[in-house]
């Protein structure tokens, strides 16, 4: 008996001091988990390549934040200068799930204390996930913008738009695979702006072709800086060769893009039609920015 007694304090003392012995689930809940930073908001955040980096609001200032139906929109900017490893950082976060998604725009360069802005695309474009215009200005005062959103859940940089001046309207679907748009562009002829420059988006790998119009106004007051060889219209329709004189003052009326052809009247009064070749390079034109 009394050996018996010995037997159990000694089996007892054992459990007490072996330090493997195992915590009980209430004991743990309030434990922090591994790789927690406290006092911080730390998440995970996507980069354009795919990889992942840790996005600590510590590091960055807020630079412009807004709520689009469910979703707060934030944007962050590097807190040192900015440069192009240090790139604005995208958050969208559900405020109904509170699930949260960070994205390096490695398309953004430089923001500083300029312009930002968001769209909801989500619908116009056809998509069934949360789909962003990020629209941004840049040198020159431009309007830069991409497109972001989700690719099997994960974040992402979809597409870039290519024109300096952005988009004039909303991107929709053409169909399955396709979306359209208008953005500004310059003509190769006196180079002004306009608003009417087709944007073709395909789906299947997200490349971007800007077109322009098979018609386009031009409108513009000029001179010559040399001699055009051009065609008078008569007004039966008929064409005769005519030399436009350097220095002249030209009104461009038209461009037919499939046609290659330019419209312009010469003095307000002689009506004349050049070869788009012809013309280009030999008016005055916009200084683009």
């Amino acid at each position: 008996m009394r050996l018996l007694i010995l037997v159990l304090f000694s089996l007892l003392l054992a459990c007490r001091n072996n330090p493997h012995s195992q915590v009980t689930p209430a004991q743990t809940k309030d434990l922090p988990a591994r790789g927690d930073t406290a006092g911080s908001d730390t998440t995970r955040a996507a980069t354009g390549g795919g990889g992942e980096g840790r996005f600590d609001t510590a590091d960055y200032t807020l630079h412009t934040r807004t709520l689009l139906h469910e979703y707060s929109v934030s944007l962050w900017q590097c807190a040192a200068a900015i440069h192009s490893a240090c790139p604005p950082v995208l958050v969208i976060r559900n405020t109904r799930t509170q699930r949260g998604d960070t994205l390096a725009l490695t398309q953004i360069s430089d923001l500083q204390g300029r312009h930002a802005d968001f769209e909801d695309i989500t619908r116009t474009a056809g998509f069934r996930q949360l789909t962003l215009m990020v629209s941004w200005e840049g040198e020159d005062d431009n309007q830069f913008s991409e497109v972001v959103g989700y690719q099997q859940d994960t974040l992402k940089e979809l597409f870039a738009i290519p024109n300096a001046g952005g988009m004039s309207d909303s991107l929709r679907r053409k169909d399955q695979w396709t979306l359209e748009g208008h953005v500004f562009d310059r003509d190769d002829v006196v180079a002004a702006s306009h608003d009417n420059y087709l944007i073709r988006v395909s789906l299947k790998d997200y490349s971007v072709k800007v077109l322009p119009p098979d018609t386009l106004a031009i409108d513009y007051e000029t001179r010559s800086k040399e001699r055009i060889h051009a065609y008078r219209v008569l007004a039966s329709g008929k064409k005769v060769p005519f030399m436009i004189p350097a220095g002249a003052r030209v009104h461009i009326d038209t461009l037919y893009y499939k046609q290659q052809i330019v419209h312009l009247r010469l003095d307000d009064s002689i009506r004349l039609t050049v070869p788009h070749d012809e013309i280009q390079f030999k008016v005055n034109g916009e200084t683009a920015g």
